[in-house]
């Protein structure tokens, strides 16, 4: 009797064994050649005073596959504005963020690829590792919300365990390279002009912006599966739950972060289906440590929801272009109207007098009137001093002048 229970209990043992191993198999992307699948995305970002909103679009088709690996082809882009915190709330006195001109703010001062038509050729294995060099850069996206081309992808661990744990690098941006070229005449003149034109730069406070997100950072994460759901909704379905840190010991403005995802996969192939994240982050900004907030979705989308959304883009573009021309035609028709009427005499006395002042920005406005107003050159007044001028050859006004006689289609000076 004592021999048989023994051997029950390794009968349940085993049964126990192998139901969960049947329950638990080892984890591995599964989709086969030819799937293509694709995903809308949504991003929120709270930090120092402004709210920045991020949505956009990331592609999928599997275009090869082995036993280890698949090779995935990407296509996608994220697009994003920025502005003002409207909770936030001002202290008495304190200037309105509006009148501080921050240089190196907004996205546009970095090259993030996840912000730009991007397409991409990847390997991957069948957890969801990269695999060998990549022929292409990370599309980095801003707040290390990470690499476009892998956002919905996790790493599933080697083994078969509920819960196990990962850690990887984060795709980060990179400042925009503004190395100045050689200065031509022209550029010379712009920029004599951005310095001596009148201004209300005292008005403002004008300071370089400094961001965090631009700093290499690590992301540890614990992944644990849930049991499989009784509901017959959710049979073909997995969910994961992700808790991470993120850490950056860079010595200026580093931070730390916590966050939680709820990952939802497809319970064969381990296709993504949906991702929710939050992060909180903390930085330490001058030795003060301010809040930051994130949210990201990314939800699997149908062929139509996408090409719905492609199709709004393209109107969007479309009817930017629409307005940047009418504002262009608009301003070539003012010109032209301008380049048809003959100034007043006031306004040909009020050039003269500019171009006597010895004011390098009075020269500069007057020489861009007469520019503009061709028939001024029958007013002898005025082409007796451009003649002079022009004679006198200053090289501060030497492309004005030249602009001058193009407008004009004569010579100046006795040259």
């Amino acid at each position: 009797m004592k021999g048989l229970l023994s051997f029950a209990m390794v009968l349940l043992a085993t049964s126990s064994l192998i139901s969960q191993s049947i329950a638990e198999p080892p984890r591995s992307y599964q989709m086969p050649v030819g799937d293509r699948f694709g995903y809308l995305i949504n991003g929120k970002v709270t930090y120092d005073e402004h709210v920045y909103v991020y949505g956009g679009y990331a592609e999928f088709e599997v275009t090869a596959a082995d036993d280890e690996s698949l090779t995935i082809h990407f296509r996608g882009k994220a697009q994003g504005s920025d502005f003002p915190d409207p909770n936030r709330k001002r202290s008495i006195g304190e200037l309105p963020n509006a009148l501080v001109v921050e240089r190196g703010r907004r996205d546009r001062d970095y090259q993030f690829l996840g912000l730009t038509e991007y397409e991409s050729t990847f390997r991957m294995s069948r957890q969801g590792e990269l695999i060998g060099p990549a022929e292409d850069e990370p599309a980095a996206l801003p707040f290390y919300f990470g690499d476009l081309r892998t956002i919905v992808f996790e790493n599933l661990g080697e083994r078969a365990e509920p819960t196990w744990e990962t850690e990887s690098a984060i795709a980060v941006g990179s400042p925009v390279d503004r190395t100045p070229e050689p200065e031509s005449e022209t550029t010379k003149s712009k920029s004599a002009q951005a310095w001596t034109a009148p201004s209300f730069g005292n008005l403002f406070k004008f300071e370089p912006y400094h961001r965090f997100d631009l700093r290499p950072a690590t992301r540890k994460a614990q992944l644990t599966m849930q049991r499989a759901s009784r509901d017959r909704r959710l049979r073909d379905k997995r969910t994961i739950e992700i808790s991470y840190q993120l850490q950056s010991i860079a010595v200026e403005m580093p931070f730390d972060a916590t966050g939680k995802t709820l990952w939802i996969v497809d319970a064969e192939t381990f296709r993504p289906i949906s991702l929710q994240s939050q992060t909180v982050f903390r930085v330490n900004r001058d030795g003060t440590l301010q809040p930051a907030q994130t949210t990201l979705t990314c939800r699997l989308a149908s062929e139509a929801e996408l090409a719905e959304y492609h199709a709004k883009q393209t109107k969007l573009a479309d009817d930017e272009a629409a307005r940047i021309a009418s504002m262009r035609q608009k301003a070539q028709e003012r010109q032209e109207l301008k380049s048809t009427r003959m100034p007043t005499r006031a306004e040909l006395s009020d050039a003269i007098t500019k171009l006597d002042s010895g004011s390098y920005g009075k020269e500069l406005e007057a020489l861009r009137f007469l520019a503009q107003h061709p028939l001024a050159k029958k007013s002898r007044d005025v082409v007796k001093r451009l003649n002079e001028l022009a004679d006198e050859n200053p090289l501060r006004l030497r492309v004005e002048l030249e602009r001058i006689e193009s407008a004009w289609e004569t010579k100046l000076g006795s040259r």
